[in-house]
């Protein structure tokens, strides 16, 4: 009869037992450290990037990057500058309301992926705006019939966005002036 399952005090044990020796890979999935010598150990099939239908199982392709545009999009090339999010949001919002996910998304594409308004820094910027009074939200129905939150700009945020413009002209102009001396 085979050992039951690995268990959390199993893993506590072997930790307090082996604490100080080398990664080993007595313990599934390499708990102790390094991955390698597990997976080393483990004769497992190669697996080949295909898309997959509605139950998990490959279709038999290939990805085709035009059917999946994710693996189109390159990672972005900079980071977001500092300051610069709640600016882009703004503007971004001048057009209509949208969702945060759309938020993302179209500040990726109007920069051809050079910029990323990731999660961690979007949606804290959204409450942020939210709590100056520089844009409200309400809930709605997006695109794919999902409950979200749409951000949509005040008067008041319209204003916040030209005070932004101008201070960014005023900085990148000074910017320039700099690079163009030095």
């Amino acid at each position: 009869m085979g050992r039951a399952p690995w268990t959390a005090a199993d893993t506590r044990y072997h930790r307090r037992r082996h604490h100080s020796k080398p990664p080993c890979s007595a313990e599934p999935r390499g708990l102790c450290g390094d991955l390698r010598p597990f997976m080393d150990s483990q004769k497992l099939p190669r697996v080949s990037r295909q898309p997959l239908d509605s139950h998990g199982a490959g279709l038999g392709s290939p990805i085709d990057s035009d059917a999946f545009p994710l693996y189109k999009n390159p990672m972005p090339r900079f980071p977001m500058p500092q300051g610069a999010l709640a600016m882009l949001v703004l503007r971004v919002l001048r057009t209509g309301p949208l969702h945060g996910y759309a938020i993302a998304q179209r500040i990726r594409r109007l920069s051809d992926s050079v910029l990323e308004a990731e999660e961690g820094s979007l949606y804290p910027a959204l409450q942020r705006l939210l709590l100056e009074g520089w844009v409200r939200a309400e809930w709605g129905i997006s695109e794919t019939n999902r409950r979200v939150r749409l951000y949509e700009l005040t008067g008041e945020g319209r204003k916040q966005l030209k005070r932004e413009l101008v201070e960014y002209k005023q900085v990148t102009a000074a910017i320039q002036a700099i690079l163009r001396t030095a």
